[in-house]
């Protein structure tokens, strides 16, 4: 009896970027000099890098959408 081995899906890259942190009206929030280990003017964002799944599935999707709307018309 042979045992059949599953190949992991491979994880997607997390980049991490730095953005300006802005306050709810919109505005940039500044920085409080009280605290000097922290920048409260910046915040990390969490990108994920797109897959080729991903694009795949936005372009099935979408044209999906686009055959609904022309056949319907």
């Amino acid at each position: 009896m042979t045992k059949t081995m599953r190949k992991k899906a491979p994880r997607a890259k997390v980049e991490t970027t730095r953005k300006r942190a802005r306050t709810v009206k919109g505005t940039f929030k500044a920085d409080d000099p009280s605290t000097p280990n922290v920048n409260e003017a910046w915040v990390e964002e969490k990108q994920v890098a797109n897959t080729g799944l991903t694009i795949f599935l936005a372009i099935v999707i979408l044209g999906s959408i686009v055959a609904i709307r022309y056949y319907t018309a």
